[in-house]
């Protein structure tokens, strides 16, 4: 539950003159509850892709100053990926309020991820200063 009086949030965005939701704080619990629904004995899946997203805006409005809904998610391998779909509902009338399907895969080893190499002597900051001058930070 998040209410209007505990929560500024709900005071910052309008859909038609009503207290709403940012979008990112119900994608931010729909990314939350998929980490909960992890494959069983695999224990580095770091989310790789959130696709089909779907979320209804005029859904995300307060009801009396609060927000109240609950996240429903499932898992299931489709070849490499660890799929999970996520639904979010209102509890007061059942209406969807937002979906996301969140794609998990393999970690890759710190060595294919990151080249290791001494640094490159001739790279310089292009950041300008105030004064016009080229050394950054």
């Amino acid at each position: 539950m998040i209410s209007a009086d505990t929560a500024p949030l709900l005071h910052e965005v309008q859909v038609r003159g009503k207290q709403t939701l940012p979008m990112s704080v119900l994608l931010e619990g729909l990314a939350g509850v998929g980490s909960w629904v992890q494959a069983e004995g695999w224990k580095e899946l770091i989310v790789h892709e959130i696709c089909d997203v779907v979320i209804r805006l005029h859904a995300l409005t307060a009801k009396q100053g609060v927000c109240e809904f609950e996240h429903r998610a499932e898992g299931s391998w489709s070849g490499q990926d660890w799929r999970v779909r996520v639904t979010s509902t209102d509890i007061s009338g059942g209406a969807t309020i937002g979906e996301a399907t969140l794609i998990y895969r393999a970690a890759p080893l710190l060595a294919e991820s990151i080249h290791a190499g001494p640094p490159d002597a001739n790279v310089r900051s292009k950041l300008k200063t105030p004064n016009g001058f080229g050394e950054g930070c």
